[in-house]
């Protein structure tokens, strides 16, 4: 079909328990505990299941890359991977009736955030954990950083369209009880500051 115009959309219509089968090995290592990998495929499933965020504008559920989830068919999965889809096969997780909130990453700095201060709905179940393990595995580009200077950080704002002056220093204000950054102040040379 040509959802949004010119192009021509591919869309892999498929069934469920084969796209948790291919979700797995792209979203956790096949090689990782049984029971890690029956969690990851009760996530995906349910994830699959409740998203319909692509649909209305492009005409699929889920995506295949990490806006959505990883799948790239089958060509990952393993012996493993294929057994934790089967071994779980049809079992959602759900929350008041509802399909729950199944949101996952793959690295979280040493803990995870509440839903409510990453989105504007706090959920009971989706509550900020540290996650004392995470340190102890290596993640490729886990370790990174970023400089601006002051002109960068004044053009960037203004351009969001905040009303401030030339930055003239920038602090974490506030952090959230896992100790995540939750806001950030912006001094201005005339001592105004933006949060």
């Amino acid at each position: 079909p040509r959802i949004t115009g010119g192009n021509l959309s591919v869309i892999n219509v498929g069934d469920l328990e084969d796209y948790v089968k291919g979700v797995i090995p792209h979203e956790m290592s096949g090689q990782w505990p049984l029971a890690a990998l029956e969690a990851q495929a009760v996530c995906a499933r349910t994830y699959a299941c409740r998203t319909t965020k692509h649909q209305s504008t492009y005409g699929f559920d889920v995506c295949n890359t990490t806006d959505c989830q990883v799948y790239y068919g089958l060509n990952q999965a393993s012996p493993l991977t294929d057994r934790a889809a089967e071994e779980t096969a049809g079992v959602v997780i759900t929350y008041d009736g509802a399909y729950a909130e199944t949101y996952y990453c793959s690295s979280n700095g040493g803990a995870s955030e509440s839903s409510g201060n990453v989105w504007i709905t706090d959920l009971p179940y989706l509550v900020g954990k540290e996650d004392p393990y995470e340190g102890t595995i290596s993640i490729p580009g886990y370790r990174w950083s970023v400089s601006y200077t002051w002109d960068q950080l004044t053009r960037v704002l203004q351009s969001k369209g905040y009303s401030i002056g030339s930055v003239r220093d920038a602090y974490v204000s506030r952090t959230t009880p896992t100790g995540n950054v939750a806001e950030i102040t912006f001094v201005d040379d005339g001592g105004d500051a933006l949060r």
